[in-house]
Protein backbone atom coordinates (compact mmCIF):
# COMPACT_ATOMS: atom_id res chain seq x y z
CA UNK A 1 0.00 0.00 0.00
CA UNK A 2 0.92 3.36 -0.52
CA UNK A 3 1.87 5.55 2.21
CA UNK A 4 0.40 8.74 0.75
CA UNK A 5 -3.05 7.49 1.09
CA UNK A 6 -2.58 5.26 4.72
CA UNK A 7 -1.56 9.01 5.93
CA UNK A 8 -4.24 10.63 4.38
CA UNK A 9 -7.17 8.08 5.68
CA UNK A 10 -5.16 8.18 9.29
CA UNK A 11 -5.20 11.61 9.25
CA UNK A 12 -8.79 12.16 8.19
CA UNK A 13 -10.77 10.58 10.49
CA UNK A 14 -9.00 12.05 13.88
CA UNK A 15 -8.22 15.67 11.76
CA UNK A 16 -11.30 17.42 13.03
CA UNK A 17 -10.24 16.77 16.46
CA UNK A 18 -6.48 18.31 15.92
CA UNK A 19 -8.31 21.49 14.32
CA UNK A 20 -10.84 21.89 17.40
CA UNK A 21 -7.97 21.61 19.21
CA UNK A 22 -7.19 25.14 17.85
CA UNK A 23 -10.69 26.39 18.00
CA UNK A 24 -11.33 26.28 14.88
CA UNK A 25 -15.13 27.03 14.98
CA UNK A 26 -18.21 24.98 17.00
CA UNK A 27 -18.83 22.33 14.29
CA UNK A 28 -15.01 21.02 14.35
CA UNK A 29 -15.04 21.05 18.41
CA UNK A 30 -18.67 19.20 18.11
CA UNK A 31 -17.04 16.67 15.69
CA UNK A 32 -13.92 16.40 17.96
CA UNK A 33 -16.08 15.86 20.98
CA UNK A 34 -17.67 13.00 19.41
CA UNK A 35 -14.21 11.58 18.71
CA UNK A 36 -12.37 12.21 21.55
CA UNK A 37 -15.59 10.30 23.23
CA UNK A 38 -16.30 7.52 21.06
CA UNK A 39 -13.53 4.74 22.46
CA UNK A 40 -12.70 2.27 19.85
CA UNK A 41 -13.59 3.23 16.19
CA UNK A 42 -13.80 1.05 12.85
CA UNK A 43 -14.80 2.06 9.85
CA UNK A 44 -15.03 0.57 6.02
CA UNK A 45 -14.00 2.69 2.68
CA UNK A 46 -13.48 3.22 -0.19
CA UNK A 47 -10.23 5.14 -2.02
CA UNK A 48 -10.22 5.95 -5.41
CA UNK A 49 -7.13 7.18 -6.58
CA UNK A 50 -6.51 9.52 -9.44
CA UNK A 51 -4.23 12.05 -11.07
CA UNK A 52 -5.30 14.74 -14.41
CA UNK A 53 -8.48 13.18 -14.71
CA UNK A 54 -7.40 9.35 -15.03
CA UNK A 55 -8.04 6.51 -12.42
CA UNK A 56 -5.70 5.28 -11.21
CA UNK A 57 -7.18 2.64 -8.95
CA UNK A 58 -9.25 1.79 -6.43
CA UNK A 59 -8.97 0.12 -2.87
CA UNK A 60 -11.95 -0.85 -0.07
CA UNK A 61 -10.66 -1.92 2.88
CA UNK A 62 -11.62 -1.21 6.68
CA UNK A 63 -9.32 0.91 10.08
CA UNK A 64 -9.72 0.32 13.73
CA UNK A 65 -8.36 3.03 15.35
CA UNK A 66 -7.99 2.53 19.83
CA UNK A 67 -5.61 5.29 21.05
CA UNK A 68 -2.94 5.49 19.61
CA UNK A 69 -2.87 1.97 17.85
CA UNK A 70 -4.12 1.01 14.58
CA UNK A 71 -5.19 -1.38 12.03
CA UNK A 72 -5.42 -1.05 8.62
CA UNK A 73 -6.90 -3.57 6.01
CA UNK A 74 -6.98 -3.88 2.10
CA UNK A 75 -7.07 -7.15 -0.12
CA UNK A 76 -3.42 -6.77 -0.61
CA UNK A 77 -1.66 -6.15 2.88
CA UNK A 78 -2.81 -5.32 6.39
CA UNK A 79 -0.84 -2.73 8.64
CA UNK A 80 -0.47 -2.94 12.89
CA UNK A 81 0.25 -0.63 15.38
CA UNK A 82 0.56 -0.99 19.29
CA UNK A 83 1.68 2.30 19.90
CA UNK A 84 5.65 0.70 20.01
CA UNK A 85 6.06 -1.93 16.83
CA UNK A 86 4.36 -1.96 13.47
CA UNK A 87 3.61 -4.47 11.41
CA UNK A 88 3.15 -4.76 7.70
CA UNK A 89 2.13 -7.60 6.39
CA UNK A 90 1.93 -8.09 1.97
CA UNK A 91 -0.16 -10.80 1.31
CA UNK A 92 1.11 -10.76 -2.49
CA UNK A 93 5.14 -12.27 -1.05
CA UNK A 94 3.53 -13.56 2.10
CA UNK A 95 6.18 -11.54 4.09
CA UNK A 96 5.46 -9.34 7.22
CA UNK A 97 7.95 -6.42 7.84
CA UNK A 98 8.47 -5.73 11.48
CA UNK A 99 9.79 -2.08 12.73
CA UNK A 100 9.83 0.52 15.80
CA UNK A 101 9.28 3.96 13.83
CA UNK A 102 10.78 6.65 15.08
CA UNK A 103 9.02 9.88 15.74
CA UNK A 104 9.47 11.39 12.86
CA UNK A 105 8.04 8.09 10.55
CA UNK A 106 5.48 8.19 13.23
CA UNK A 107 3.80 11.87 11.04
CA UNK A 108 3.42 9.71 8.62
CA UNK A 109 1.56 6.91 10.20
CA UNK A 110 0.25 7.17 13.54
CA UNK A 111 -2.91 9.48 13.35
CA UNK A 112 -2.18 11.64 16.88
CA UNK A 113 0.97 12.66 15.83
CA UNK A 114 -0.17 13.45 12.40
CA UNK A 115 -2.23 15.55 13.55
CA UNK A 116 -0.05 18.01 14.60
CA UNK A 117 0.84 18.51 10.97
CA UNK A 118 -1.91 21.05 11.18
CA UNK A 119 -0.08 23.52 13.77
CA UNK A 120 2.81 23.82 11.08
CA UNK A 121 1.06 25.69 8.27
CA UNK A 122 -2.49 24.76 7.24
CA UNK A 123 -5.41 27.36 6.52
CA UNK A 124 -8.79 26.35 6.90
CA UNK A 125 -11.93 27.26 5.80
CA UNK A 126 -16.08 26.74 5.20
CA UNK A 127 -16.70 25.40 1.66
CA UNK A 128 -19.89 25.88 -0.44
CA UNK A 129 -21.11 22.00 -0.73
CA UNK A 130 -24.33 21.47 0.96
CA UNK A 131 -24.93 17.96 0.27
CA UNK A 132 -23.37 14.80 -0.22
CA UNK A 133 -25.04 11.37 -1.58
CA UNK A 134 -28.18 13.08 -0.89
CA UNK A 135 -26.87 13.87 2.94
CA UNK A 136 -26.96 17.32 4.00
CA UNK A 137 -23.49 17.95 4.93
CA UNK A 138 -20.98 20.99 6.29
CA UNK A 139 -17.73 21.49 4.15
CA UNK A 140 -14.23 22.22 5.51
CA UNK A 141 -11.35 22.71 2.97
CA UNK A 142 -7.71 23.25 4.65
CA UNK A 143 -5.07 24.33 2.28
CA UNK A 144 -1.33 23.73 2.78
CA UNK A 145 0.76 27.16 3.52
CA UNK A 146 3.97 24.71 3.08
CA UNK A 147 5.24 23.37 -0.39
CA UNK A 148 7.07 21.14 1.86
CA UNK A 149 3.33 19.16 3.28
CA UNK A 150 2.82 16.26 1.96
CA UNK A 151 -0.65 16.97 0.83
CA UNK A 152 -1.44 20.37 -0.46
CA UNK A 153 -5.25 20.68 0.10
CA UNK A 154 -7.89 18.04 2.32
CA UNK A 155 -11.29 18.81 2.18
CA UNK A 156 -13.93 16.84 4.55
CA UNK A 157 -17.45 16.68 4.43
CA UNK A 158 -19.19 16.38 7.56
CA UNK A 159 -22.84 15.31 8.21
CA UNK A 160 -25.20 18.04 9.91
CA UNK A 161 -27.28 15.83 12.06
CA UNK A 162 -24.51 13.46 13.22
CA UNK A 163 -21.51 15.70 12.81
CA UNK A 164 -19.48 12.49 11.76
CA UNK A 165 -17.47 12.39 8.54
CA UNK A 166 -18.32 11.06 5.38
CA UNK A 167 -16.00 11.73 2.64
CA UNK A 168 -12.39 13.15 2.12
CA UNK A 169 -10.77 14.04 -0.69
CA UNK A 170 -6.73 14.67 -0.39
CA UNK A 171 -4.69 16.51 -2.90
CA UNK A 172 -1.02 15.30 -2.82
CA UNK A 173 1.71 18.04 -4.17
CA UNK A 174 2.39 15.67 -7.06
CA UNK A 175 -1.24 16.50 -7.87
CA UNK A 176 -2.36 12.85 -6.84
CA UNK A 177 -6.26 13.07 -5.91
CA UNK A 178 -7.22 10.54 -3.25
CA UNK A 179 -10.61 10.61 -2.47
CA UNK A 180 -12.06 8.43 0.17
CA UNK A 181 -15.64 7.64 0.75
CA UNK A 182 -16.38 6.47 4.70
CA UNK A 183 -19.29 3.74 4.02
CA UNK A 184 -19.34 2.19 7.74
CA UNK A 185 -18.27 4.43 11.08
CA UNK A 186 -19.17 2.65 13.98
CA UNK A 187 -17.87 4.12 17.47
CA UNK A 188 -17.62 2.65 20.73
CA UNK A 189 -15.84 -0.37 19.70
CA UNK A 190 -14.16 -2.85 22.07
CA UNK A 191 -11.37 -4.86 20.64
CA UNK A 192 -10.04 -7.59 22.06
CA UNK A 193 -6.17 -7.92 23.43
CA UNK A 194 -3.85 -8.19 21.02
CA UNK A 195 -6.26 -7.32 18.34
CA UNK A 196 -3.38 -4.37 16.90
CA UNK A 197 -0.42 -7.02 16.89
CA UNK A 198 0.41 -9.51 14.32
CA UNK A 199 -1.02 -13.14 15.07
CA UNK A 200 1.63 -15.21 13.18
CA UNK A 201 -0.99 -18.00 13.99
CA UNK A 202 -3.10 -16.36 11.12
CA UNK A 203 -0.26 -16.51 8.86
CA UNK A 204 2.10 -19.36 9.63
CA UNK A 205 3.64 -19.69 6.24
CA UNK A 206 4.56 -15.68 6.48
CA UNK A 207 8.30 -14.79 6.59
CA UNK A 208 9.08 -12.36 8.86
CA UNK A 209 11.58 -9.34 8.14
CA UNK A 210 12.29 -7.80 11.47
CA UNK A 211 14.25 -4.57 11.18
CA UNK A 212 13.74 -3.44 14.86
Amino acid sequence: MKKSYITLLLLAILSIGGLAAQGANPLLDKTASQLQSGGGIKATFMLVMSQNGLTHGAVEGEIALEGDKFKLSTPDAITYFDGKNQWSYLANSDEVTVTQPTAEELQTINPYMVLQLYKKGYNHKMGSTSTFGNQPIYEVILESQDKKNQMSRITLYIAKDTSRLLYIQGVMQDGTVNDIAINDYQEGQKFPAGFFVFDKKKHPTAEMIDLR
